[in-house]
């Protein structure tokens, strides 16, 4: 259910007239995942340790989440190709939301490190990105 209406909205803010969106759900074997995680419900991962990380390349100009930190606010460092003295740290406040984690960047291929900062001991569940180009 929660992934039906995380789906929902990525999908729902793309509708500005934007073109070239591409949902990724998070069961995409082009989807990396290292450290804790838990796949019971490929559609649902989830994480609470600290260094648990997603790592995609895209082709686009940007990439959106949608991600519940579970009962309270996490931090989460986000890596753009490879560089990380200008990863920029954000935070991810309780409850389902999408969450911009790059944008304006060269139309091309991107690889985005999404690392989780924190452990305040609730689940962290993934629920997809949104590309603003072509996809993975």
């Amino acid at each position: 259910m929660i992934a039906s209406i995380a789906i929902c909205l990525l999908s729902t803010l793309g509708a500005s007239g934007e073109k070239n969106l591409a949902i990724v759900l998070p069961d995409n074997p082009r989807i990396h995942y290292t450290g804790r995680w838990d796949f019971s419900n490929p559609l649902e991962p989830w994480s609470a340790w600290q260094g648990s990380t997603i790592t995609i390349n895209f082709n686009g100009t940007g990439c959106d989440m949608a991600m519940d930190p579970g009962s309270s606010t996490e931090w989460y460092r986000v890596v753009l190709d490879g560089d990380h003295l200008s990863s920029q740290k954000i935070s991810v406040n309780r409850g389902l939301q999408q969450v911009a984690l790059a944008s304006g960047l060269p139309a091309g291929i991107h690889r985005l490190d999404l690392i989780k900062e924190t452990y305040v001991g609730t689940n962290s569940s993934f629920f997809g990105f949104r590309i603003h180009g072509t996809g993975l």
